[in-house]
């Protein structure tokens, strides 16, 4: 039979599919934000502990360049550019350079040999006339890096990326200097 409704009785049938239909954009739109930014911030964390490890793995191992001969306060800076490893003073070795980019790549595998840069800098520990040697100041930074969205490339104010700050961390090298 017929039932009548008080003409004051709206009809709400299909609300709620319209108000899933406007919150639904929303939602996804928050949970592709949450995403990428835990992306930024596992790749920046990901980039400290890769600079962390090269420090170590620097000053425990062969020095890239030999600065026995590096006066106090000056500082040797090694970087890989134009296909070879390259430093301010002093021949590079390659070998050393690639050991310490494949312990960065450990953590990072995706990081540029152009991204690594390596300091040597004489604190003013240790002699070289010794057998401890000099005990340089190991720097590792990684520098240029940035990261490109992944899902919100498609807005275009963010297109472009986010260039991250330099990474540096230092370790206190073991002695290079007179054989014992």
């Amino acid at each position: 039979m017929w039932s009548r409704r008080a003409p004051s009785a709206r009809d709400e049938h299909g609300g709620a599919a319209i108000g899933f239909g406007l919150v639904l954009p929303m939602l996804l739109a928050l949970t592709v934000g949450v995403l990428e930014l835990a992306l930024v911030i596992t790749d920046y964390h990901r980039a400290g502990t890769a600079a962390s490890r090269v420090a170590r793995l620097a000053a425990i191992a062969d020095a890239v360049t030999d600065v026995r001969g590096l006066a106090d306060g000056a500082t040797v800076s090694c970087v890989f550019s134009a296909g070879a490893t390259s430093c301010t003073s002093g021949t590079a070795d390659s070998s050393a350079f690639a050991a310490l980019l494949a312990e960065a790549r450990t953590v990072m595998p995706d990081l540029a040999a152009g991204n690594l840069r390596v300091d040597y800098t004489n604190i003013g520990l240790g002699d070289p006339a010794t057998p401890g040697g000099i005990k340089p100041l190991v720097t590792a930074r990684l520098v240029n890096l940035r990261h490109d969205f992944r899902f919100l490339r498609v807005i275009k104010p963010l297109t472009d990326g986010i260039d991250y700050p330099d990474f540096a961390s230092r370790q206190v090298a073991k002695g290079q200097g007179a054989a014992p």
